[in-house]
């Protein structure tokens, strides 16, 4: 891994969620036309994570209504 794929790194969340300039857009886009690693990498962070309710909530259920009582 050379300079350039630190630095296309290090901006590869904030590509994946647009939030990086228009210029450091291009030079992500253009980087991981060229290197699979980074592609690889962009794809991994742009995947969703579904996260699934927890099956007892009585327990946060407790901890709100002891919260609310402090």
């Amino acid at each position: 891994m050379n300079t350039k794929c630190n630095i296309i790194k290090d901006l590869l969340p904030l590509y994946a969620e647009n939030l990086c300039s228009a210029e450091s857009r291009q030079m992500v886009a253009e980087h991981i036309a060229q290197c699979s690693e980074c592609c690889n990498e962009l794809k991994q962070i742009s995947t969703e994570v579904v996260l699934q309710a927890d099956a007892d909530i009585s327990l946060i259920k407790r901890i709100k209504k002891r919260t609310r009582i402090q």
